[in-house]
This record gives C-alpha cells, structure tokens and sequence, in this order.
C-alpha cells in the first residue's frame, strides 16, 4: 500500500511538472508570435527607430554634397585653385586669357611656378597647347624666366617647336631674351626638334633667324638633317638644302644602334628606306620613310657634291619656291638670305 501510494504522489508531482512547462512554453510562444507580429507595436517602434536612422545618414550626405564646390566645366578643378599660386599654371594649360590676365596682376603670384606634369612652368604648358594669347601675357611679365627648362631640360621654345604651334614660335623669336639654340638634355636644340617632328611651317621661322644653329648636334652626333631624313620628312630635307645655309652633311652619328652608328645623313636616309616597320612605328611613318628615304639620300648627295648647283635646282621647282614664299608666315627675311646666298 505504502508503495502504490508513493508511486502516486509522484505520478501526481511529474504530472504538475509537466503542466507548468507546458503552460510556460505556450506563454513563450505567444509572447513570440506577439512580437513577429506584423501590428505589434514592438516591432513598430524598432522599425520606426532603424528608418529614423536611414533617414538622418540621408541628410548628412545631402549636406556634405551641398558643401563640395562644384568645378566650372571649363576648368580641370575648383575656382578655389585660382586663388592659389598654381592656378596661373592651371590657367596657362587651358588658355584661360581672363584669369591669366588677373592672377598676372598679383605680385605674389610666382610666374614660374613648376608643375607636376614634367615639371612645365607656365609659359611651357602655354606653349605646349598652342595658347599663343597666353604666351603673350606671360612674355610680357617682367619677371618671367623664357629660357627656364622644365624636367628634360626642354626650353619653351624647345616645346612649341615639337609640338608644331607656329604662332608661339614666332612670339618666342620675337624675344630678344630667348635662347633659339638650348638643348634638352639630350642634346636636342629647338631647330632639331622641329625638324624631327617635320613641322614645316617651324622649321621656315627658325630658318629665318640667322641666330639658329643648323648644324648643332645632340649627344648623339645627329644634326637636324640627319634627323629629318631618319623619318622621311621630305620637304623639310629640300628646304634646308635650298635654304642658303651652309650644311654640315658628313656629320656621323654615335650611338649603340649598330643599325645607324657611324652613318652620314645621306647614308642612314638610304638604310630607312629599306628597313622594315619598327615596334614603336605607325604604318604611316613607315611607309613615309621607305618611300622618301632614296630621294633623301640622292638629294643629300647631290648637295654634298656640289651645294650651288643643288641649291638652284631645288628652287625652280615649284613645291620649294612655294613654301619659300609664304606670305603668310612673314617669311621675308628667308627670301632675303637664300637669294644673297645665291648671288655670291
């Protein structure tokens, strides 16, 4: 009796125990259903609180977007730049006259402030990008340096010739103060440059100031005919040689490159018409070349035999005597120095 009396009383306590964690587990879970609830206002106000938060991280972008200074689309950067020294330097490689004219007027402004771009200054960049009303403001400050060069030691001068801006050439000639004949630093005088790149309308300016020196090497031995006959610029070989001026043609070239070491102007002109495409060669450059590089050499040779006579047969022909003649680029003091020339 004792025993099925225990064994009741426990059947009575494990069933209680059962009844309280039932009771438990369903309050817990309706609790959790009230939650997930989609009107519960628990979840209301959690949800509420995260879109305030959305909302405020909204408005602080919007404000700092409002306070960014937008740049004028005329200009690489903000109007804030120009109140800085650099900024004539930023005005120069836009051509921007009116704030070059401005910034020109303020004596603490440096008109020689160097870049980071190749270390140009600003007459460079002017010259660079063919901005010849610039060129002409910063020619006109008293404290401008015209002969400064920038990292490859490359003159203003040196800049407008290679890139071919015959406007800014002849502002620069027009200087007393420029240097016609600085090289870069590999030697490379203006001159050189010009008639590399076969930038003819150049090449007639620089031939009309007696000061150039037409036969200056680089570090390589190579003169400016040299040069111009690697890269079959035709019509500027024929203009030198008909210009009047007396030609250095047996000059030879110093270099590592087999392919042209030791070689006259006559000669190197020759092996470019017969060598293939090179990697750093457009298809138009190449075709240039080995299409003029035999006419190059025959000219060149037939000048070194006899310059006078070459001379005058180049200028019967039409093409030379046109490019002579250009009225255009105030070419007057060229006529004058190929017909003394002539007549001696």
């Amino acid at each position: 009796m004792i025993f099925i009396s225990l064994s009741l009383l426990f059947s009575v306590f494990v069933f209680l125990l059962f009844s309280v964690f039932c009771c438990f587990s369903c309050s817990s879970v309706s609790l959790s259903l009230l939650l997930s609830f989609p009107f519960s206002p628990v979840l209301k106000s959690e949800k509420e609180k995260k879109r305030k938060r959305k909302k405020k991280k909204k408005k602080k972008k919007k404000k700092k977007k409002k306070k960014r200074k937008i740049a004028p689309t005329s200009l690489p950067m903000s109007q804030d730049f120009f109140e800085r020294e650099s900024g004539l330097w930023a005005a120069a490689t836009i051509g921007d006259v009116r704030h070059t004219e401005e910034l020109l007027r303020d004596p603490s402004v440096n008109v020689n402030f160097m870049g980071a771009v190749r270390g140009d200054s600003c007459l460079h960049r002017a010259c660079r990008f063919g901005h010849s009303e610039v060129v002409r403001l910063l020619l006109g400050h008293a404290g401008i340096m015209v002969n400064l060069g920038n990292l490859g030691d490359a003159t203003p001068l040196s800049i407008a010739c290679q890139e071919g801006s015959e406007s800014v050439v002849e502002l620069l000639l027009a200087d007393p103060r420029v240097d016609v004949n600085q090289p870069n630093v590999d030697g490379c005088s203006p001159f050189f440059s010009a008639c590399g790149h076969g930038h003819l309308g150049v090449v007639k300016l620089l031939l009309s100031d007696p000061g150039v020196d037409v036969n200056r090497v680089n570090r390589h031995n190579s003169t400016a005919l040299w040069i111009a006959g690697q890269f079959g610029h035709i019509e500027v070989v024929l203009l030198l040689l008909a210009s009047g001026r007396e030609l250095v043609t047996t000059t030879r070239a110093i270099g590592p490159d087999t392919m042209w070491h030791n070689r006259t102007a006559a000669e190197h002109a020759r092996l470019q018409g017969m060598k293939s495409r090179l990697p750093n060669e457009t298809a138009e450059d190449n075709d240039r070349k080995r299409a003029n590089g035999p006419s190059i050499a025959d000219w060149i040779e037939r000048y070194e035999t006899n310059a006078a006579e070459t001379r005058a047969a180049l200028r019967t022909l039409p093409s030379i005597r046109g490019m002579m003649e250009a009225p255009h680029l105030r070419f007057e003091s060229f006529i004058s120095l190929t017909s003394t020339s002539s007549s001696s």
